[in-house]
């Protein structure tokens, strides 16, 4: 009689044993695959057709492209996984562009490239299946941005990407269109105080998300030195397709118009 109920009690802890065990691997491989997915390159560029999430706390390199005109290409934008553009009273059109670390190692030796932890952006989720999402939303195959009478950033929606233009004449990387497939329009009052925060002279405010030739009506708040939210109308999150992407930050006395 001892001996069955020590044996039932061996079976017993033997049985916890294992669920605990379970329980172990489980969480390893599933904080493996959730939060490092893309831990050789840092932050990806989307294209595959997993489902994933931009935000993440690995180190990137971001490249910094000033007093920028419309005659001259900017280098390396094609491989960037983001590219933030706005207009500063100093420099002009100005480009932070940040790279996974191979990536970066084809930037062009005169631009200055600096660590970069996406800590602050959104969580925005990725995902491939994007087509239902968007019906309902306004078409958007052709985008104008005009920071001022004189400067202007276009877009132009042809074969599932977008391609961008600085005036009139198409926007060229090593003889190559700058092409993306989503864009996100900031609107602020004011500039942004800090490239690394994304901060603004105000905590929240409206803008607009372009994907798959559709337009989208988003809000987006932040406090000081936190992480920013962007989320539709209704405030539930939004979703982008798998891509690089071109995020604009304009002030009140700039325009965006599309059709």
């Amino acid at each position: 009689m001892v001996n069955q109920k020590f044996s039932v009690l061996i079976y017993f802890l033997s049985a916890i044993l294992v669920l605990i065990l379970s329980i172990f691997l489980y969480k390893i491989v599933t904080h493996i695959y959730y939060v490092y997915p893309y831990d050789k390159t840092g932050i990806s560029k989307y294209t595959c057709e997993q489902t994933a999430s931009i935000n993440s706390s690995k180190i990137a390199k971001i490249a910094t492209f000033s007093n920028t005109n419309n005659k001259t290409p900017i280098i390396g934008l094609n491989s960037a996984d983001i590219v933030f553009e706005f207009l500063t009273k100093s420099n002009g059109i100005t480009y932070k562009a940040v790279f996974s670390n191979e990536a970066a190692k084809n930037i062009e030796s005169t631009i200055n490239l600096k660590n970069y932890s996406n800590e602050h952006l959104p969580i925005l989720n990725i995902s491939a299946n994007m087509k239902k999402a968007y019906i309902i939303n306004k078409k958007a195959t052709s985008i104008f941005v005009n920071f001022n009478e004189d400067i202007t950033s276009n877009f132009l929606y042809e074969d599932g990407d977008y391609y961008h233009y600085r005036g009139l004449e198409v926007d060229k990387d090593n003889n190559t269109p700058v092409k993306l497939t989503n864009i996100i329009i900031q609107f602020m009052h004011g500039n942004i105080i800090s490239d690394k925060t994304l901060a603004s002279p105000v905590a929240s405010g409206t803008g607009l998300l372009f994907s798959n030739g559709k337009a989208q009506d988003i809000k987006w708040n932040q406090a000081k030195n936190s992480q920013m939210k962007i989320t539709d109308q209704k405030g539930a999150p939004i979703s982008l397709v798998p891509g690089p992407i071109w995020w604009v930050f304009i002030d009140r006395d700039s325009s965006v118009a599309y059709d």
